[in-house]
């Protein structure tokens, strides 16, 4: 890491940042509306945040203040990998930018001499972020890249924490939110000439020069538009932390997954799509049998690699006969554009199968387990594809192009057992690893070769046999995931886990339009999707709150009452999403809790402590109301020094689950303030009081001592030299 800011202290770091004021020349150029100062009601720190906060004030000339670091003369770097992670807040004519500019601008003014925008939104649209690079002349012979964006998922938005990234090199800029690669850019120029744009600065020139990092948080301007009234001030810009690596410490970007096949699809169809949740390639696969018929392969509920936990299904082509392969036999196989991924260095390949038969001892003919090529390819080892086939019972290949890896066991594969192979090829090196539902992923084979695969515009996949049909696998095949990236073996292990660890013991808790969900953690996981249906067995939608979730507790706040719902739990490592929980199901409604025993200490009297009482409801808040505008949650409240305007009606009720009970109430009697009345009587001093307990004392300091008995009047005659009396109107 060359330089980070994880703003955990109590105060800007001023040897890191340091602050645009005032609102520039023509609004920084754009129009913008807000003055920018570093006073703390616009920018602060606290828990680990930075905050921008954007005011609606009169202030500086200008109707809204916000705030503007940057890093100039404090820190800057050419190329390297840049990360934000932030929130942003949502609303017509917010601007919230996380950007860089050129250090010396030695290509003259913008944008000769460059821009690069990490991340820029229309507070209007919280849904879609921007990545762009300003270059060309000076203006107005400016020049700038167009796209493409970043649109969030399954109701997520700019207003929760995202991390978005920027890698740059001399030849190329990548955008990334949350590691999900969404734009590269490789065109730029940069002309100093101002009156001759084609006699040009050597590339990569601009983006060859070091470059500071800007943070603000504009209001109005032209990106965006200014506020209106649906704008909801103060708008608040939250940054976790920034970081910097230089390029070579910079991690690599993550492996992007590009096709899954998962086979979850029930029974009563021939065809069997792609998981497109990932970002994978959208498509059908048709299956046939060994005459090319279309037929039904969809496996059972239960024959998935994780099937006794999760229910999930798998490719079932364990009817194939006796012996592998079988010849002709079943095949699932699509043909299409879509997987026309262009050439690809370096990828990550993986399966699981389980046999049903076991090939001939000795026999050197084997199953295709899939087939993915440019084309239509008619077997694995052929140029531009790739794919895993049996070699012989104990031996499993893996081809790339004419390059063959060998995996070689002591013993046949095992038959009924959940096995997974993954190729990893990182552009110099073949690597196999294997493990199975219990064990985990470990290196088997390597193979140096040095090659590459062009998939064109259009390629095939074949699953479970080749095109021919002649060399068909008997058994069941699982979750085929192919990624565009390198990786290590932790990466591998979370492939793995995906598939045999899905979360289990989702249980679904009804409530008041409502459904809590807790389930049992998942191996490796970093998070969970929440899906739901309306129908049992899906298909399932991702919940827009329920997307990445970080612990084993959900709360659908999005059920209504009398619907009944479907639940199921997907978890998510560095590797992707996995395989779905087992279902729960429930249907929200209120159940309306007993109503509370509402009590009180009264009558009593003015100047004395009121006591409301509320006998217990299990798992319930309270809510209290009274005279004058009085409120409680508390179960059991107090007024101190109640007066007579007290006395009244209280009313309490209590909510279990987001239903509340019928209110209970109690009458309160606050009485006058207590006259006592002292005189001497025929015979001896007569005590006259309205309520309370008559007390004596020797000493008026005390001990004080109840009377037992004594009612008014009470006559008594002193028994020494002094006595004291007094009224003890409450405990």
């Amino acid at each position: 890491m060359a330089w980070s800011d994880e703003f955990d202290g109590s105060a800007i770091n001023t040897n890191n940042w340091t602050f645009d004021i005032g609102n520039g020349s023509g609004g920084w150029g754009n129009n913008e509306k807000e003055y920018y100062t570093s006073r703390p009601q616009n920018v602060y720190v606290t828990n680990g945040i930075l905050h921008i906060i954007a005011n609606k004030e009169s202030y500086g000339g200008q109707n809204y203040t916000s705030a503007k670091l940057k890093t100039l003369g404090l820190f800057s770097q050419t190329y390297g990998r840049f990360e934000f992670r932030a929130k942003l807040p949502q609303g017509q004519g917010y601007w919230p930018a996380l950007w860089m500019m050129p250090e010396h601008g030695v290509y003259g003014g913008w944008a000769a001499s460059g821009e690069i925008d990490v991340m820029e939104n229309k507070g209007s649209n919280p849904t879609n972020v921007t990545g762009t690079i300003h270059f060309g002349g000076r203006y107005p012979n400016q020049a700038q890249s167009y796209g493409p964006s970043f649109n969030f998922p399954g109701g997520d938005s700019v207003t929760n924490f995202h991390v978005y990234a920027l890698e740059w090199s001399a030849y190329d800029i990548r955008w990334y939110v949350d590691d999900q690669l969404y734009e590269i850019q490789t065109f730029w120029w940069s002309s100093s000439n101002p009156t001759n744009t084609s006699i040009r600065n050597p590339y990569p020139a601009p983006f060859d020069q070091p470059f500071y990092i800007i943070i603000n948080l504009a209001v109005g301007g032209n990106f965006g538009g200014d506020p209106d009234g649906t704008t909801v001030f103060p708008g608040d810009m939250q940054v976790d932390y920034v970081r910097v690596y230089d390029r070579a410490s910079a991690p690599p970007p993550p492996p992007i997954l590009i096709l899954r096949v998962g086979f979850d699809d029930a029974r009563g169809s021939t065809t069997t799509s792609s998981d497109t949740n990932g970002g994978g390639a959208n498509v059908t696969l048709q299956m046939v049998d060994g005459t090319g018929a279309s037929s039904d392969y969809h496996g059972v509920a239960g024959s998935g690699v994780a099937g006794a936990v999760n229910g999930s299904r798998a490719l079932d082509f364990s009817s194939n006969g006796p012996n592998q392969p079988g010849n002709p036999g079943p095949l699932a196989a699509v043909t299409n554009a879509s997987l026309g991924f262009g050439t690809i260095t370096n990828f990550i390949a993986t399966m699981w199968f389980k046999q049903n038969a076991l090939m001939t001892p000795g026999n050197n003919i084997g199953p295709r387990l899939f087939v993915l090529g440019t084309g239509t390819p008619a077997d694995t080892g052929v140029p531009n594809s790739i794919g895993f086939k049996f070699q012989t019972d104990s031996q499993i290949y893996f081809q790339i192009d004419g390059v063959t890896a060998s995996a070689t066991f002591p013993t046949n594969l095992p038959a009924n057992t959940w096995l997974f192979f993954a190729a990893v090829y990182d552009g110099t090196d073949l690597l196999i690893y294997q493990g199975s539902d219990i064990a985990p992923a470990v290196i088997v084979s390597s193979t140096a070769t040095a090659t590459n695969v062009n998939f064109g515009n259009s390629a095939a996949l074949y699953v479970g046999n080749r095109q021919n049909l002649q060399r068909s696998f008997d058994g069941w095949i699982d979750d085929i995931r192919f990624y565009n990236g390198t990786a290590d073996g932790t990466f591998v292990e979370n492939i793995r886990l995906l598939a045999a660890s899905p979360p289990s013991g989702l249980s679904a808790t009804p409530g008041n339009n409502q459904v809590a969900l807790s389930w049992t953690a998942a191996t490796g996981a970093t998070g969970y999707n929440v899906k739901r249906s309306a129908t049992g067995g899906g298909p399932y939608a991702t919940l827009g709150a329920g997307t990445n979730v970080s612990g084993t507790n959900f709360t659908d706040l999005t059920a209504i009452n009398g619907n009944h719902y479907y639940y199921v739990v997907s978890a998510i490592n560095a590797a992707g999403e996995g395989a779905i929980s087992s279902e729960a199901a429930a249907t929200p409604q209120c159940v309306t809790p007993p109503a509370p025993v509402a009590a009180n200490n009264s009558p009593i009297f003015n100047g004395m402590t009121l006591n409301l009482t509320a006998s217990p409801v299990a798992g319930a808040s309270y809510s209290w109301t009274g005279p004058n505008g009085f409120t409680s949650s508390n179960q059991n409240p107090s007024i101190i020094n109640a007066t007579t305007n007290a006395s009244g009606i209280y009313s309490v009720t209590a909510t279990v689950g987001g239903c509340t009970s019928t209110a209970a109430t109690t009458m309160v009697t606050v009485n006058l303030p207590v006259i006592t009345l002292i005189q001497n009587g025929p015979d001896g001093i007569e005590i006259t009081w309205p309520n309370g307990t008559l007390q004596s004392a020797t000493n008026i300091l005390g001990p004080w001592y109840d009377l037992s008995g004594a009612a008014s009047p009470y006559v008594v005659t002193p028994a020494g030299p002094q006595q004291f009396y007094r009224i003890k109107l409450q405990e």
